[in-house]
């Protein structure tokens, strides 16, 4: 790979550190740990108890994040009393336990953690566009389980899935669906991008998640092809190099004309592969002056489904946490992806991929969840330590950042 590291050799904690990040931020959020003996969010909790305990001399929280700690457990408190249950206290948990672990992971961690996450990456998807490929020339599932959410999923060679038509499938890798192998694909680039600067791995891997056939994807890979400016040709490769099955095999070319690009149609005014629009507009009719501040029920953290069939369907959008929680929960993700969002605006042009991160967090607000969350503020941080080192220009032909 051509991201080295230059600081003092590996020692036995280092490899520890990148591991725990790996297994806290995408091991505990993909498909197998559903079916193991500890529960997923327990196994994040243990992470980041371990974590913190092998590094507890590092734990050193800034100002500001004190400050959002305090504020958000403040908020928290105050919303349970407001609704009588004292479960909403600790709502941001993930949140909380993310931001404390990350001030403690060194940037030598994290380039660990990339290491392996980037080998997972690319791992799933090969094995993504195995099954693809495959599928679309006739090839049928090898099994069939019930996902985590209760909706029926599918082993293919390579892949798994929850979204089959006929011989075409979205294919989600090790995770439960294929938006999240995307958000996961998304977040490691614009990881990398940040720590080691452009790259044709992550031209390779952008290239590649288009199977998963995400719009967010699609904005993501947009705004990336920006951010690496002249070195473009990568992607292009990229692209070209993946194209390849599409021209060589009549049924998957087929099959991917039919339902990957039927998705940008514009059908009544909107694209055809458009589902949050008419999601967001459900939750903003839902605001009033008592749902921003508390919710519009208390209970909808705990059963959204009943929240959703009470006040109609709002699923993932930039709006749903502040109808669900109340702006005293919910005001995290709003000062996180306001505070990524400034990055893209500073002079260096590699800091423009933060921009393709917020596009990712208001189609999918994670940053409650766990192993999410601890992706989104590992990029917080990492965004604004290359800030103040000047890394991206440094990397990426720019000049460098003033301080």
């Amino acid at each position: 790979m051509d991201d080295t590291l230059h600081e003092a050799p590996l020692q036995g904690r280092d490899i520890t550190n990148g591991i725990l990040l790996f297994v806290g931020s995408i091991v505990c959020t993909s498909l197998p740990t559903y079916y193991i003996a500890i529960k997923p969010n327990v196994l994040f909790l243990l992470v980041c108890l371990a974590f913190v305990l092998v590094n507890w001399r590092r734990v050193a929280l800034s100002e500001k994040v004190l400050a959002i700690l305090v504020a958000s457990v403040l908020g928290a408190v105050i919303s349970a009393f407001y609704w009588g249950d004292m479960t909403l206290a600790l709502y941001p948990i993930y949140l909380w336990l993310s931001l404390i672990l990350a001030t403690a992971a060194r940037h030598r961690d994290t380039k660990l953690f990339l290491r392996v996450a980037t080998i997972f990456c690319i791992v799933n998807v090969v094995g993504a566009w195995i099954g693809f490929v495959s599928a679309s020339a006739g090839l049928g599932p090898l099994y069939t389980f019930e996902g985590p959410a209760g909706r029926p999923a599918y082993l293919y060679l390579g892949t798994a899935t929850n979204s089959v038509v006929g011989n075409f499938i979205r294919p989600s890798g090790l995770f439960d669906e294929p938006g999240t192998l995307s958000f996961v694909i998304c977040m490691v680039v614009a990881l990398r991008h940040v720590t080691f600067g452009a790259s044709k791995i992550d031209a390779f891997l952008i290239a590649g998640g288009l199977v998963t056939q995400s719009l967010a994807h699609v904005v993501f890979g947009l705004v990336y092809l920006v951010a690496v400016g002249r070195k473009v040709g990568w992607v292009g490769l990229a692209v070209a190099f993946m194209a390849l099955p599409l021209y060589f095999v009549d049924s998957v070319s087929m099959a991917f004309s039919e339902r990957f690009f039927s998705r940008f149609e514009i059908v009544d005014g909107s694209l055809r592969g458009d589902s949050r629009t008419q999601i967001t507009m459900n939750a903003l009719a839902n605001l009033d002056k008592d749902t921003i501040l508390w919710g519009v029920y208390g209970q909808c953290s705990k059963i959204a489904g009943k929240c959703i069939e009470m006040y109609g369907g709002m699923g993932e959008n930039p709006f749903t946490v502040l109808v669900f929680l109340g702006i005293f929960i919910a005001f995290p993700y709003y000062v996180i992806v306001f505070s990524i969002a400034r990055r893209g605006f500073y002079r260096s042009q590699g800091h423009l991929i933060s921009l393709g991160v917020v596009a990712i967090l208001l189609q999918r607000p994670v940053v409650f969840a766990f192993g999410y969350s601890l992706l989104v503020i590992l990029f917080f941080f990492n965004v604004g330590r290359a800030r103040r080192l000047g890394s991206l220009d440094a990397r990426s032909g720019g000049n460098r950042l003033s301080m």
